[in-house]
């Protein structure tokens, strides 16, 4: 091939590779992307300054193609790298941006008529594995999205003449912490309830439960831990020396005690279940905003007033906080001492114990999700120290 052929060949290629750096430069201005996306690419760009003659040398199309194909999974491969710091940093500024925003507005939700729900709405029974969730976050979550003072309550909790299972039994409606039930919290079967109910309380309630749910592998020992700290007055993350010997003494009736909360509510003969609340998805505000907009529909369905979808931000911000919610992200745990273990056995009967129920209740897809998503959880992130 002559030398003039060579050098148009050459002309042709730089005018192309002109092309694309201003294509790609376009891209990066019109998506606005950050600093850090932006430094990848370009530090991508100077590192293959090497092998700028690959481009320059004539090629048949195919190995253009490959060319161009592996500069782009390099560039992919470098920007991955960097993804995971970047989300952070974005996730943190979310989180500042809408404690500004929040810190501004009120602390209860306007409405042109406080009313706390239509006169059909019945109280919803909410169950949960013990202390997978506090009263107070059941309170600031469930409170302010229905515009009720004393909406969330607990089954456990009474108020002699006027108040008991969470149905309003005062002969006035005057008292706001008898009156309209939303949610009513209970850790049934773990603690079981007398004289037939839930069944025996059907026509009090709505016939649609709210489950809570979270992974067994941080909720077994994250409860222990709440439980000391209510009981025994512990302060902060229990030793892990502590851990490890409850569970090696109470493993088996812990995990129990979670397959048979899901057990004993799918199989209640009037009741079905309206909805799982996802700790995980609570307080990842990834998904938090979106799992807000599920509980608020639910809520609105069941009768009750709920605020609109714009306030729900707010409220998920106020209630689990900003400490716990960067916690969450960091370490997918509330404390930071260290991460509880378990043994390999104790991760094998998580595993089968997820399976059985995932296999008994197989037509319900949203449950079956859920449980694919812890088995695979325990299977890839679980700490084994025994």
């Amino acid at each position: 091939m002559g030398s003039e052929s060579q050098e148009k060949i050459q002309s042709i290629a730089t005018r192309e590779k002109r092309v694309l750096i201003l294509i790609m430069a376009i891209c990066l201005m019109s998506l606005s992307l950050s600093p850090t996306f932006r430094d990848s690419l370009l530090i991508s760009s100077q590192n293959d300054q090497q092998e700028q003659d690959v481009l320059f040398v004539p090629t048949t199309l195919q190995n253009r193609h490959n060319v161009l194909q592996s500069q782009k999974e390099a560039a992919s491969a470098t920007i991955a790298t960097t993804a995971t710091t970047q989300g952070d940093a974005n996730y943190f500024n979310v989180l500042s941006s809408y404690q500004n925003t929040c810190n501004a507005s009120p602390m209860t939700p306007s409405s042109s008529s406080s009313t706390t729900s239509t006169t059909n709405a019945k109280p919803i029974w909410m169950p949960m594995l013990p202390f997978t969730i506090s009263d107070s976050l059941h309170k600031d979550l469930i409170n302010p999205m229905t515009y009720t003072s004393h909406g969330a309550k607990s089954f456990y909790s009474s108020i002699r003449g006027k108040l008991r299972h969470c149905i309003s039994i005062s002969s006035s409606n005057n008292d706001k912490n008898a009156s309209t039930t939303v949610t009513c919290l209970n850790v049934h079967p773990s603690v079981e309830m007398t004289k037939g109910m839930p069944d025996s309380k059907f026509n009090d309630f709505s016939p649609h439960y709210l489950m809570i749910l979270r992974n067994p592998m941080t909720v077994l020992p994250a409860g222990y831990n709440a439980k000391a700290a209510k009981y025994s007055g512990v302060v902060g993350q229990i030793p892990e020396e502590e851990w490890q010997r409850v569970r090696e003494e109470w493993f088996d009736g812990m995990l129990e005690a979670w397959e048979k909360l899901i057990v004993t509510w799918k199989k209640t003969e009037k009741y079905s279940v309206g909805m799982y609340l996802v700790y995980e998805d609570l307080f990842d505000w990834n998904t938090g905003i979106e799992t807000m907009k599920k509980l608020r529909n639910f809520l609105s369905k069941e009768g009750f007033s709920v605020v609109p979808e714009g306030e729900l931000g707010c409220i998920l911000f106020r209630a689990v906080g900003r400490d716990n919610l960067e916690r969450f992200q960091k370490r997918r745990y509330e404390y930071d001492d260290y991460i509880p273990g378990f043994t390999m056995e104790q991760k094998d009967k998580m595993i089968k114990a997820l399976r059985r129920i995932k296999q008994e209740f197989k037509d319900d897809i949203e449950l079956v999700l859920i449980l694919d998503r812890y088995i695979d959880d325990i299977e890839n992130n679980i700490k084994i120290d025994g």
